[in-house]
């Protein structure tokens, strides 16, 4: 997703059971925000994101939690996708 400010972030939006959930908040009323599980290693100015040596996303081990208010513009992949570059 792009910020209003300009800078790129990304990373996995999981809903794994396992793992700490994803989540973009619903209710009406209440701040609108969006949690990422799991923060990927994000080139902030273009988007891009970085990879290890075989090809794969690299991942932070830690989330994000951005206030929808501060989005300008957010798109979803597929894992395969996002994992084919």
């Amino acid at each position: 997703m792009r910020l209003k400010s300009g800078i790129w972030v990304g990373g996995a939006f999981s809903d794994d059971p396992g793992s700490r959930g994803s989540y973009a908040a619903q209710h009406p009323g209440e701040q609108q925000d969006v949690y990422v599980s799991l923060q990927a290693e994000v080139d902030p100015e273009n988007g891009d994101f970085h990879r290890d040596e075989s090809g794969s996303i690299i991942l932070r081990g830690s989330g994000i939690l951005i206030r929808w208010e501060e989005v300008e513009y957010l798109e979803f992949y597929e894992e395969s996708r996002a994992s084919s570059g």
